[in-house]
């Protein structure tokens, strides 16, 4: 009799103890099976459309479109817009204007990259340092800030001539005059420049009347033979060394 009572107590302990554990192992099962949310994406910036630079180049500066052409000098030579406009600027030289649109070619759809300065990320300032000594053949500083004390300021978007350095402001207001943004000016409203635009990362070929830049436009500067010259002789002279001139005076 004692035994069966045992049993019997036994038996209930031993179902009791499943009942309690039964919804902590379902508890336990449904953690390991929650919904996952996955964590939304950022959207990706779109890089520089090279095709679309190329075919704004194409437009606006087409005798420049075909750079294969450019190595006939008789061609350069027919071009009827290149006579007393450029009597003060250093790309009054044929052979100097097709280097620099081969040279900004080349960069073409390079990512923007704040403080880089090679193939795999360059900036505004850089890119036109770069630009400017592969073609000039001197170191010419980065910084937008620092570059545009380097010249006269054009403030007449009518003015412009090739090879001309574009200054922005950062904000379009006319009180802002903070220089943040620099580009290369090439014909018939378009420049050249590394852009941190969400609308399109990189170098690239856009245009000033883009009201975004119209109105943050402060003023050109101008590389004219006069205050250049020395710096381009010294680069002319070093080019056999394979050395890279300094700008005059510069520290």
């Amino acid at each position: 009799m004692k035994k069966s009572i045992i049993y019997i107590i036994l038996c209930f302990f031993v179902f009791a103890s499943v009942e309690v554990m039964t919804p902590v192992e379902v508890s336990a099962k449904s953690k390991t099976h929650k919904i996952k949310h996955k964590k939304k994406s950022k959207r990706p910036r779109k890089s520089a459309d090279v095709k679309k630079s190329l075919t704004l180049l194409k437009i606006h500066f087409p005798e420049y479109s075909d750079l294969d052409y450019l190595n006939e000098m008789s061609f350069l030579q027919d071009m009827a817009y290149l006579d007393e406009d450029y009597n003060k600027s250093i790309f009054a030289d044929y052979e100097l204007r097709y280097q620099l649109v081969n040279n900004i070619n080349k960069w073409l759809g390079t990512p923007y990259r704040r403080g880089g300065r090679t193939g795999k990320g360059v900036d505004c300032s850089n890119f036109v340092s770069v630009v400017i000594e592969q073609t000039l053949g001197f170191r010419f500083p980065a910084g937008a800030s620092s570059q545009s004390t380097y010249f006269t300021p054009i403030k007449n978007m009518d003015e412009l001539q090739f090879g001309d350095l574009l200054f922005f402001s950062g904000s379009k207001s006319k009180r802002a005059r903070g220089i943040r943004h620099v580009g290369i000016y090439i014909n018939d409203g378009m420049f050249a420049h590394s852009s941190s635009a969400s609308s399109g990362r990189g170098v690239k070929y856009s245009l000033l009347t883009d009201g975004y830049y119209t109105e943050r436009f402060r003023y050109g500067g101008r590389f004219t033979q006069s205050n250049w010259a020395d710096n381009l002789n010294k680069a002319n002279i070093n080019k056999n060394t394979g050395t890279t001139s300094s700008l005059a005076g510069e520290e």
